[in-house]
């Protein structure tokens, strides 16, 4: 009896390590791909039942409107708790959030999704004197300099998508090289007038929630750091 079980706990640590390492070494391509399609988000928990390798499959298997209806079912139920976290983590920029949260409710999608863009840039500048959509002698984001410094191990598995080009950020002539071709800068100097969508107006709001959490991490780590618990 004793044997059976330290033969079953030892398949159970085998098998907690393998699913360990598999989260560590495939999440950030798992967490990269997803962002092609324009969703963005930062932790596994607030995509429970649908982990990001089941919605991974669905890329794989061509089921992107199911990826979508996913995303679309998670951001209306939390957009509420949505916008207060950015109000409360960026108080400062409290009648901007709200006032993108009333377009999008009122389906002026055009000036939710500019809105939300201008404010990637203005939480950016607040923490770190960067702007999330000025690049580096890399040309990804100035501000990854920051966010690579405190990132841990939630910021390595999720940060895949600052450290890689997307639609969002990449230079507007290679912005159809992506299934999803949002691109800040087509849209903010008004050369994409097909922007204005229910959908795209989550994507980027997605965005906007995604960058707001990398900061809150990075402003965790900082102080953990500087109290000595790390």
């Amino acid at each position: 009896m004793s044997a059976q079980i330290d033969k079953n706990i030892g398949k159970l640590v085998k098998e907690l390590i393998h699913g360990l390492e598999r989260v560590n070494k495939e999440t950030p391509s798992v967490v990269l791909e997803i962002s092609k399609y324009g969703w963005y988000f930062f932790n596994y928990e607030s995509l429970l039942p649908r982990e990001p390798f089941e919605l991974k499959e669905l890329i794989d298997e061509g089921r992107i409107d199911e990826l979508d209806n996913f995303f679309l079912n998670y951001f209306y139920k939390n957009s509420n708790e949505i916008k207060i976290k950015l109000v409360d983590r960026h108080k400062p920029r409290k009648i901007i959030f709200e006032e993108i949260f009333k377009a999008h409710e009122n389906k002026l999608f055009f000036s939710s999704i500019c809105l939300a863009l201008t404010q990637v840039d203005g939480i950016c500048h607040d923490e770190f004197s960067d702007l999330f959509f000025a690049n580096d002698e890399r040309f990804l984001p100035k501000v990854l300099k920051h966010l690579e410094k405190e990132k841990g191990f939630m910021a390595h598995l999720f940060l895949s998508p600052i450290e890689n080009k997307t639609a969002i950020n990449s230079q507007e002539k290679k912005k159809d090289n992506f299934p999803v071709n949002l691109n800040r800068h087509s849209i903010l100097h008004g050369k994409d007038l097909r922007y204005a969508t229910e959908i795209n107006s989550l994507k980027i709001i997605s965005f906007l929630s995604f960058i707001s959490d990398l900061i809150e991490n990075n402003k965790t780590r900082k102080l953990k750091f500087k109290n000595g618990r790390i």
